[in-house]
Formats: structure tokens, C-alpha cells, sequence
């Protein structure tokens, strides 16, 4: 499970905004990126931006959502 205490790294996947949006981390010319996804992982991306590999989620202001019940690992994929 990604926290928002952790740093990013490629291909990182995990949701914001109470689970409307999933964000997945990738690298592009050598730089990570959040690219923010209007609901699933396959759905259209609505915002990109710049991370820093250098500090937490939370440093850069995400709030990682984390549902209340999950019964199992795959539950966690978006």
C-alpha cells in the first residue's frame, strides 16, 4: 500500500479525493509525474504534475485515500 508518507517512484498507483481520482507516477525525460486520472487508471487524464523523488506524498500535498474496509490486496488496485 503507497502512504503518504512515501517517496515516489515509477509506476506508484494510489487514490485521492475520497477514491474519485487514481493517480499513477511515471517518469518522462528523466522526471517523475503524477498523472491524475478522472476516476480509474483507464480513464482520461484531467492533471499532470511535477514530483519530486526527494520528498513524501505528503510533502508535495497529497492526501493518499485509503478506504475503511478492505478485504483483500487486490481491493487496493484502482
Amino acid at each position: 500500500m503507497i502512504l503518504d508518507t512515501n517517496k515516489p517512484k515509477v509506476n506508484d498507483i494510489f487514490w485521492i479525493n475520497n477514491g474519485d481520482n487514481t493517480v499513477h507516477v511515471i517518469e518522462k525525460e528523466n522526471n517523475l509525474f503524477a498523472a491524475i486520472h478522472s476516476g480509474d487508471s483507464n480513464s482520461s487524464i484531467i492533471e499532470g504534475l511535477s514530483l519530486s523523488a526527494e520528498k513524501t506524498y505528503v510533502e508535495q500535498g497529497f492526501k493518499i485515500w485509503k478506504p475503511s474496509i478492505v478485504l483483500t490486496d487486490d481491493e487496493l488496485l484502482p
